[in-house]
């Protein structure tokens, strides 16, 4: 008689029923686990690593995509767009703000390039 025999025939034998008591007192005392949040399952999830990963990529890209070529500057003149004194009376008006406030406020304004400057055309002289 080998070992897989003798397991085959130990495999067939009728089980005995636990006693209810005894199966009672088992489930009462055994202590069940809360059920995991779905962040825990979701943060742990691989597909959703790689997901966050390929969308932080994404913008990222699509951020570099929608600048301007580099050493385009900028087409907004800093003069040319600053805000008239009757633009800042209006929008005092509208806040409810001092104009003198408004004209401070207005004049701390920089008119910032979306996207750097290419260093190597700024070296050159190439804007």
């Amino acid at each position: 008689m080998t070992r897989d025999d003798l397991e085959e025939r130990l495999g067939r034998l009728p089980r005995p029923e636990l006693p209810d008591d005894l199966r009672q007192n088992v489930l009462g005392a055994a202590v069940f686990a809360a059920a995991p949040d779905w962040r825990d399952r979701v943060w742990f999830s691989r597909r959703w690593r790689l997901a966050t990963a390929a969308l932080v990529l994404a913008v990222l890209l699509l951020d570099q995509r929608a600048g301007r070529p580099p050493g385009a500057g900028s087409d907004l003149q800093p003069s040319a767009s600053r805000p008239t004194a009757l633009e800042a009376a209006s929008l005092a008006e509208r806040t409810g703000v001092p104009v003198e406030s408004v004209q401070q406020l207005l004049a701390r304004i920089e008119i910032v390039p979306l996207t750097a400057p290419d260093p190597v055309a700024s070296a050159a002289g190439i804007q």
